[in-house]
């Protein structure tokens, strides 16, 4: 396969100085980050030959990557004249107007949900690090407690800690003491509508015995009445039951 350059041939063919060793350059994918920041930096990182535009239209597809570059190998061949209409046409593509980091654009910063406690401490220490207000790091690391989540917050607000290595070693263990509080009191939680199911089958259930126990109940009976008669039992007792009276009324003393 040819490998083509979107600059003159003649430049690609040119031998480079004696001693020159490409650098690692700092990468640019097109998504993020300033297209003039990225342009000032590579030129930086080729030191005595910075002032080689021969030498930057062809080191400068190796200061790029994903987006960046898919664009760099899509230019037509020949279509780069020089190095100032490579740089024109940089910064064309992939201008962006930066946001400005100020102290109140780092107090909106906050842990988003499902965000481990680390990781967000990080991406605001990544953020600020483009705040050029004057702060110290001190009101940097507050503001950074500020946005977690208060779970955390309230763990590490009234801490004394001013940089954030000790911020991040803090967090660390915090971060280890929740997760083993948390594991040691996990708690099966049933669900509202299942314990109402199960309410009312329990009330059903309930019903059902309590049925059952008054069928099975056996009523109570009306005493038996009298084989027989009073005189038919005692011999003193007249058809007129004359005594019957006093037989019972001696019955009862007993």
């Amino acid at each position: 396969m040819t490998f083509t350059t979107p600059y003159p041939k003649e430049i690609a063919l040119l031998p480079y100085p004696e001693g020159c060793i490409a650098p690692r350059f700092v990468r640019f994918d097109g998504t993020r980050g300033s297209s003039y920041k990225h342009v000032h930096r590579f030129i930086e990182s080729l030191n005595t030959h910075a002032s080689d535009q021969n030498i930057c239209l062809r080191e400068f597809s190796k200061s790029l990557t994903d987006r960046a570059y898919t664009w760099y190998r899509k230019l037509p061949e020949g279509s780069i004249r020089n190095w100032e209409d490579l740089v024109q046409k940089f910064h064309a593509k992939f201008f962006h107007v930066e946001e400005k980091v100020t102290k109140i654009s780092l107090a909106k910063v906050t842990q988003k949900p499902q965000e481990i406690l680390i990781s967000y401490v990080k991406r605001f220490r990544d953020y600020s690090l483009d705040c050029y207000e004057p702060i110290t790091e001190e009101e940097l690391v507050k503001l950074c407690i500020g946005g977690m989540a208060k779970e955390y917050r309230v763990h590490l607000v009234t801490a004394e800690i001013e940089s954030f290595s000790k911020l991040m070693d803090k967090v660390s263990k915090t971060s280890e003491a929740m997760g083993e509080a948390r594991r040691a009191s996990v708690i099966t939680i049933t669900p509202i509508s299942y314990r109402r199911e199960q309410s009312v089958v329990v009330a059903e259930e309930e019903e059902v015995a309590t049925a059952q126990m008054t069928t099975k109940r056996p009523r109570s009976a009306p005493p038996p009445e009298f084989p027989c008669e009073l005189r038919e039992v005692h011999p003193g007792v007249g058809r007129d039951n004359s005594i019957a009276d006093n037989i019972v009324k001696g019955l009862e003393l007993f």
